[in-house]
């Protein structure tokens, strides 16, 4: 089983053009991750090595809001502790 998308009928230029969108993918991604440490080291806060992983939680995405904003924004730790919210929900009550 070559893909996880059983796509057995393809022609070679199609398979081609999807090879060439996940690399693309790839690049876009290594990119904007070495951005977005690049603004975060200014201000001496931690990096991120996974762009999706990191950035799930809320925290780091805080932090590079704050760099590129220029102020400090109100954190919400209490959160953490006393209610078991997902990652979304998280990030939902930093931003609003």
């Amino acid at each position: 089983m070559d893909s996880p998308d059983y796509n057995y009928n393809l022609d070679p230029t199609t398979i081609k053009f999807k090879k060439g969108k996940d690399e693309r993918e790839d690049v876009q991604k290594k990119t904007f991750t070495k951005w977005i440490n690049s603004q975060l080291s200014k201000a001496k806060r931690a990096t991120i090595t996974d762009l999706f992983t990191d950035l799930r939680d809320g925290e780091r995405l805080l932090s590079l809001l704050e760099v590129l904003g220029g102020l400090s924004l109100v954190r919400l730790f209490f959160c953490y502790k006393i209610f078991k919210v997902g990652a979304l929900g998280r990030v939902n009550v930093k931003l609003t």
